[in-house]
């Protein structure tokens, strides 16, 4: 396996891709994927969004008194659903701890899984971030500031996390 690398797109080579009735298999280093036809895909659409559901009213922070006034909205649509219990908990504290919704400001075109994503993946790194000590690596330091940065381009609130990254960074 030495030399292999693994992180390859998907090959759009014409002798490779499989096609039948508006469906498409890709052919990976890794194996097929499968690319669905239309009404497959909206389908799967509804699918993700049967535990999306939309919200007409925009809350601000401050009338939020309680986990249970709580609801990760996004683009119009609340996604609380989307997270673990646990993940939503620790998201909300993290929220509290700014006074403010780390998400307020993601850019409007992005996929409610990307933003879910992200939401998860800062959490991660928080948590992550608390607990590192002097031991720690520095190529972990690193490649959580780089995902934070990128975050914060796509309008995650996340400076707070880069600001306490920098001071353990420095230990």
């Amino acid at each position: 396996m030495e030399g292999q690398d693994f992180e390859h797109p998907l090959q759009d080579n014409p002798e490779e891709n499989i096609e039948n009735d508006n469906t498409r298999a890709y052919v990976t280093d890794h194996g097929p994927v499968s690319a669905h036809s239309e009404n497959e895909s909206e389908d799967l659409g509804s699918e993700i969004l049967d535990e999306i559901r939309s919200s007409e009213s925009v809350v601000d922070f401050k009338e939020v008194n309680s986990f249970e006034d709580f609801n990760i909205l996004v683009n119009g649509l609340v996604i609380s659903s989307e997270l673990s219990k646990r993940l939503q908990i620790k998201y909300y504290e993290l929220c509290c701890s700014q006074k403010r919704f780390l998400h307020d400001h993601l850019v409007e075109c992005l996929n409610c899984k990307l933003d879910v994503g992200m939401i998860a993946e800062t959490i991660n790194i928080a948590d992550a971030i608390k607990v590192s000590t002097v031991t720690t690596l520095q190529d972990s330091f690193k490649k959580w500031e780089k995902t934070l940065k990128a975050f914060q381009g796509l309008g995650m609130n996340v400076g707070f996390l880069l600001a306490r990254l920098e001071q353990q960074k420095n230990l």
